[in-house]
């Protein structure tokens, strides 16, 4: 879930980093964190996600 937040506003460079000094992303994820493992593993298994207009 924190990846798809990221990718749907526009952050693509140091995701880890984002999530941790993102308040408004902590407070979204009821303070869940991710580490760079997990967020190669969902970049590897996605490619990349496109935006449709639809808010998932």
């Amino acid at each position: 879930m924190p990846q798809r937040t990221c990718w749907q506003h526009g952050i693509r460079s140091s995701l880890e980093d984002e999530l941790g000094r993102n308040t408004e992303l902590i407070w979204l994820l009821k303070s869940l964190h991710t580490d760079h493992k997990a967020i190669a593993e969902f970049k590897g298994k996605r490619g990349t996600l496109r935006h449709e207009g639809t808010v998932v």
